[in-house]
C-alpha cells in the first residue's frame, strides 16, 4: 500500500513492536512473514534491522480477513449456481463460527500480560505504565491519594510504604502493591490493594483489629507503615509482611500474608515498629526478621527477632497495664529491651529508635533522646552492637552526645552525673525472650 504523497508514514522498528501492533508473540510473527507474506522489511546488511509500515501490516491483515471469509463462504465449483444447499451453508457459518472462536482464543492466548513498571500518582488516580512509558492502566479511588512515603502527615514519611511492583505469586507475571490513604494527616486507616498486571483489584487487605489491655481499650483504626516483600529462596514466591501502629496509641503488629491477601501470622508488640530488616545472623541459612521498636512501658527500645515462618502471639511485657491480652504468648526467636540512661532518668524523655542495621555477623541498634528540641538536626543518641543471639557486644555515645550533655549541664536543665559509668550500665540489655528459648543473651 502506498502513502498519500506528502504524507510521512508510520513505522514499527523491531519484531516486538510488530508483535505488539498485532498482539500476538514474535514467533507469530515471524511465521507469518514465512508463510503468509506478513509485509517486513530490512535494512541493508547481513543482519539487518526489521521495520514494517503500519498501513502495510494494516492492509495485510485485511487482506488475510477477505481471504479467510472467501473460503469459507465460496461454494465449490461442482455446486449447481442456483441450487444453494441451506444444509452446507449452515455447515459453512457453522465453521467460520468455529474458525473466528479460534482465531480468537489463540489472539488472547498468545498477547502477552501487561508489564507494570512504572507508577505515578494524579490526585485521585494511580497511573501505571510499561517500561517504554506507556500508560497500561488506571485505577481511580474514591478520594484523592495521600503519598505517605512522601509526606506522613503527623509522622516522620512512612518510606516503606511506597507501591512496590514483582510477582508475588510466581505466575510470571508482575503485581502492583500499593498502600492507599487519604487523610493529610495521617490519622485515619490506610489499606494495601493488590493490582494484577491489568490493573484489576485481586485483594485488599485493611490492617489491625480492636485490641486492649486490663486498663484501655485500642479501637481501629491502624496505620500501615511499612509494606515489605521478603525474598525467599529461588523458586518460592515472596513472603508480604505489612506493618502497622495504631493511629494514636501504642499497639503494632507485623502481619504476614498469604500472595492472595489471606493473613497467615501476626505479632503484636506494646511500642511502634519503627525499623524492620531480614539477616542470617545466627547463620542457619534461614534469614530472620529483626524488629527495632518504641517500648512503651519503660520508655526505651526493644529488639525483636522472629522467624518470618512463623511468629505469632504479643509482646510480654512485666508491667501488666502494658499487657495486650487474648492475642496468645509471643512466638519470637529473641528479644532485648535496651537499658535507659541517665539522661533519660532525669530528663524523662523517652530513647527513641534511630536506626537498625544487621552486617557481618552483629546487628547495629541506634536509639536517641528526643529532648523535645526541633532545633537540634541531630539528636543526641546511643549506639549499640548485639551478637547473633542478641548477647550485647557494645555500646557508644553519638558524637554529639558529649556536647549537649554539657549544654544541658551548665543550663540547669540536668545533674552532672558520670558518663563512663552509665555508659557501663547501658551494657546490660534486659532479656525478655532468650535466644530460641535458651539461656539469657549477657
Amino acid at each position: 500500500m502506498v502513502s498519500e504523497p506528502g504524507q510521512s508514514r508510520k513505522t514499527v522498528s523491531s519484531w516486538k513492536e510488530i508483535a505488539a501492533h498485532f498482539g500476538v508473540t514474535v514467533r507469530t510473527t515471524q511465521i507469518w512473514e514465512a508463510e503468509r507474506g506478513l509485509p517486513v522489511h530490512r535494512m541493508p546488511g547481513v543482519k539487518g534491522r526489521v521495520y514494517a509500515y503500519i498501513d502495510e501490516l494494516e492492509g495485510w491483515a485485511k487482506g488475510e480477513l477477505s481471504h479467510a471469509a472467501e473460503s469459507l463462504t465460496e461454494p465449490s465449483a461442482a455446486a449447481p449456481a442456483r441450487s444453494p444447499r441451506k444444509p452446507w451453508l449452515l455447515v459453512s457459518l457453522a465453521a467460520f463460527g468455529v474458525v473466528a472462536a479460534a482465531v480468537a482464543a489463540l489472539s488472547f492466548v498468545n498477547r502477552p500480560h501487561p508489564v507494570p513498571s512504572a507508577y505515578e500518582i494524579s490526585g485521585r488516580t494511580l497511573v501505571v505504565s510499561n517500561p517504554a512509558g506507556e500508560v497500561i492502566w488506571r485505577h481511580e479511588f474514591a478520594k484523592q491519594i495521600v503519598p505517605m512515603w512522601e509526606t506522613g502527615g503527623a509522622w516522620t514519611p512512612f518510606v516503606e510504604t511506597r507501591p512496590w511492583i514483582g510477582d508475588i505469586d510466581g505466575d510470571g507475571t508482575r503485581e502492583v502493591l500499593f498502600t492507599y490513604s487519604s487523610d493529610p494527616k495521617g490519622l485515619i486507616d490506610s489499606e494495601v490493594y493488590c493490582f494484577d498486571s491489568g490493573g484489576n483489584v485481586r485483594w485488599r487487605y485493611r490492617p489491625g483489629r480492636p485490641v486492649e489491655t486490663r486498663k484501655e481499650q485500642f479501637p481501629m483504626p491502624f496505620l500501615v507503615r511499612m509494606v515489605i516483600a521478603m525474598d525467599r529462596p529461588a523458586g518460592k514466591p515472596p513472603i508480604l509482611l505489612v506493618v502497622a501502629a495504631h493511629s494514636v496509641f501504642y499497639p503494632s503488629q507485623i502481619v504476614a500474608l498469604s500472595p492472595q491477601g489471606k493473613v497467615l501470622r501476626e505479632y503484636w508488640h506494646s511500642g511502634h515498629i519503627a525499623f524492620v530488616s531480614a539477616a542470617d545472623l545466627d547463620r542457619d541459612s534461614k534469614p530472620e526478621l529483626y524488629l527495632l521498636a518504641c517500648h512503651n512501658a519503660t520508655r526505651t527500645a526493644s529488639l525483636i527477632a522472629l522467624d518470618p515462618e512463623d511468629f505469632g502471639g504479643a509482646s510480654r511485657e512485666s508491667n501488666p497495664d502494658y499487657q495486650l491480652l487474648n492475642l496468645g504468648p509471643p512466638r519470637e526467636l529473641g528479644r532485648v529491651i535496651l537499658p535507659a540512661s541517665e539522661l533519660n532518668r532525669q530528663l524523662g524523655d523517652p530513647l527513641q529508635p534511630s536506626g537498625l542495621s544487621p552486617q557481618s555477623g552483629r546487628i547495629f541498634v541506634g536509639a536517641e533522646h528526643t529532648l523535645n528540641r526541633p532545633d537540634l538536626d541531630y539528636k543526641p543518641g546511643v549506639f549499640h552492637q548485639f551478637g547473633p543471639r542478641l548477647e550485647p557486644l557494645g555500646v557508644e555515645y553519638a558524637w554529639n552526645f558529649k556536647g549537649i550533655y554539657d549544654q544541658l549541664v551548665r543550663t540547669g536543665r540536668i545533674k552532672p552525673y558520670d558518663l563512663d559509668a552509665d555508659l557501663e550500665k547501658m551494657k546490660q540489655a534486659v532479656a525478655v525472650t532468650p535466644w530460641r528459648g535458651g539461656n539469657p543473651a549477657r
